[in-house]
This record gives structure tokens, C-alpha cells and sequence, in this order.
């Protein structure tokens, strides 16, 4: 991972998140203890008179506005880490999002965020390794986005039998798993559909594209629209719907410049720039 992360040009912006992070913290510490201190009973005597005889505030208040404290910790603590996931989500830089990752949140998520970033980045590769790291998990659903992501590695790398053994463990998975609520069966029934196109794509079967060809994005992240995008940009082209490839290539390349999909999207527009 060192030999990817050789930017430095997110380090102004990493040394304000973690100075704004300690301030969250120090003041969270500071109000907590004056909280706790004016809550106390406080009883103070002075040759046998007592002249201090608070009984403070009851426990059940005090519990409470402790709760609200570490509530708003929590909230301004996501605020100043916002850069964090607007880098993907918002900004569609997988880079920059692999690196605040990397150095801010080393042990949170890293196999989920940097099988995703490396893959956007067109580090194949490497992505597929934290994939299989993910398909290594006791937890179903992390399984289930491993081998996703195994899935759209396969498919950049030419790796037709493997891609096409990865879609039968997904499938074969989902309709194993029990109960999913509605919006999560939703989300996985619109990932195995963008990976039976990404078979069709390798396999170059025009009629099983057609079937497939109008995916939809699992969630609202801007890169998953870029990923989209290129699909179905390269699905037309397959198709030979040259109007439908032009508008999804010439998108991918304008609006998701920071991502490998733009550079793939090119050499598409190149081929049919020469082919006119």
C-alpha cells in the first residue's frame, strides 16, 4: 500500500482534520467535567460551620445531559471528518479518499474502502486483494460486497472464468442469505444484474447485453453513477448504439475525471473518433 500512497498533497488538509479532531475532544473532556463538577453535591465546612451545602442535581438529569454531550461530541467529531467521505461520495476522487483513509481511519473498514478506491483508481490488482480479504469475513453481508468487487476486478483484468465462478458464488450466496429488508434485497438484486453484464461484456454476447444493459445504481454515491455511467457506455458501444456510447463516455470523461473509468472512456471515444 506504501507505493500507491506517494501524495503529499493532502497533508495540509489531513493535519487540520486531526487538529479539529483533538479540539472536538478537548472540549468534549472540558464540558463533561464541568457538567459533572456542577451536578455534584458539594458540601464544604469550615470550623464545624458549614458554609458551602449543595445537593446538586438529580442523577437521572445528570445521565442525561452526559448523553447529550457525547451525542454532540459525535456529531461535530463526523463534521470535521466529513472530508473523509465527500472525497468519494461527493467528489468522486478515490484517491483522496484512499489516502485520509489510510492515514486518518487505519483500522476502520480498510479491506470495504480500499478494495473500492483501488479498483476506481485502476489499481486492479492490488483492489482484488483486499476483495478476497473481504470474501474471508464471517460476516455475510461483507462476503457478498467481496465478491463484488472480486467481480469488477475480474472483469477490468480479462479474467473471464474467474469473473464468471465469482458471479455464481454471489448468486448463489444471495439466495441463500435469509431475510433482507426491502431496500437491501433491492440493492443486491441491482449488483448481481451489473455483474451478469459484466459476463455478457467479457463474453461478448450481444443479446444477453441487451438484457442486462439497463443497470441502475445500488446507492447515491457519485462514483457509483461514474461506474454506472461506463457500463452502460460501453454496453451500448458493444451494441453499437453509438448515440447512447457517445452521451455515457463523453459523461464518464467530464464528470469522473479523478477515476480510471474517464481514462478507459477515452480510448472508447478515440475508437470511435477513428472509426468515423
Amino acid at each position: 500500500m506504501n507505493e500507491i500512497i506517494k501524495s503529499n498533497k493532502y497533508d495540509a488538509l489531513i493535519r487540520s482534520i486531526k487538529r479539529k479532531r483533538i479540539a472536538v475532544i478537548v472540549i468534549t473532556l472540558i464540558v463533561f467535567f464541568i457538567t459533572i463538577t456542577v451536578c455534584s453535591p458539594i458540601q464544604i465546612e469550615v470550623l464545624g460551620e458549614m458554609i458551602v451545602d449543595y445537593t446538586g442535581i438529580n442523577p437521572i438529569i445528570t445521565v442525561f445531559l452526559v448523553l447529550i454531550i457525547f451525542f454532540f461530541e459525535l456529531i461535530a467529531y463526523a463534521l470535521v471528518s466529513a472530508p473523509l467521505n465527500a472525497s468519494l461520495v461527493v467528489e468522486c476522487n478515490p484517491e483522496k479518499h484512499l489516502i485520509l483513509n489510510y492515514v486518518l481511519n487505519k483500522q476502520r473498514n480498510k479491506e470495504y474502502i480500499y478494495a473500492a478506491d483501488l479498483m476506481y483508481m485502476g489499481k486492479y490488482e492490488f483492489a482484488l486483494d483486499y476483495a478476497n480479504k473481504m470474501i474471508n469475513s464471517k460476516r455475510p453481508l461483507i462476503v457478498l460486497a467481496g465478491l463484488f468487487n472480486k467481480a469488477r476486478c475480474e472483469f477490468f483484468i480479462n479474467d473471464v472464468d474467474s469473473l464468471k465462478n465469482t458471479v455464481k458464488q454471489y448468486e448463489t450466496m444471495l439466495n441463500n442469505m435469509g431475510k433482507l429488508n426491502e431496500k437491501s434485497k433491492s440493492q443486491y438484486i441491482k449488483i448481481q444484474k451489473i455483474m451478469n453484464l459484466l459476463v455478457a461484456l467479457l463474453d461478448k454476447d450481444n443479446q444477453r447485453i441487451l438484457e442486462y444493459r439497463n443497470i441502475e445504481v445500488w446507492n447515491n454515491s457519485k462514483a457509483t453513477q461514474g461506474y454506472v455511467s461506463y457500463l452502460k457506455g460501453v454496453a451500448a458501444y458493444n451494441l453499437g448504439d453509438l448515440n447512447e456510447a457517445i452521451y455515457r463516455l463523453m459523461d464518464v470523461k467530464e464528470n469522473y475525471e479523478k477515476t480510471v473509468f474517464a481514462q478507459l472512456a477515452e480510448q472508447y471515444l478515440s475508437n470511435l473518433n477513428s472509426a468515423k
